[in-house]
């Protein structure tokens, strides 16, 4: 605890370590991650290659905007199922990962309000 206030009071943030959430699935939605936005950007290039004529001269094209996100909510609603483009099983995993992730917020939650005096609840 006093560390947590430390960090708080004196740094402004702190970083968290075997915070609970499984190696094994830090990997999968690192992995799937990857390979999804991979895919993305294959498709890109290729809409761009087409639409542009550019067939001749694609391994030269250097240029191009390589960023693509999205943005998943959990709380208070999901919006994974909103989220064009996704595979079913990253879908399955991000889910997963989310329910995850809120575990970890709650506890944390309730670490910082006991550092802070706060009632539980």
């Amino acid at each position: 605890m006093d560390m947590i206030k430390d960090a708080c009071e004196n740094w402004g943030f702190f970083e968290l370590m075997n915070h609970g959430i499984s190696h094994e699935l830090m990997d999968i939605v690192e992995k799937l991650t990857k390979e999804h936005y991979k895919k993305c950007m294959e498709e890109r290039l290729k809409e761009m290659v087409t639409s542009k004529g550019l067939e001749v001269v694609q391994s030269e094209i250097t240029d191009m905007d390589w960023e693509s996100t999205f943005f998943l909510r959990q709380l208070p609603e999901s919006n994974l199922y909103e989220i064009p483009d996704l595979e079913d099983d990253y879908r399955n995993v991000m889910k997963q990962f989310a329910v995850e992730l809120e575990k970890l917020a709650e506890k944390l939650l309730e670490i910082l309000c006991e550092n802070l005096g706060l009632e539980q609840g």
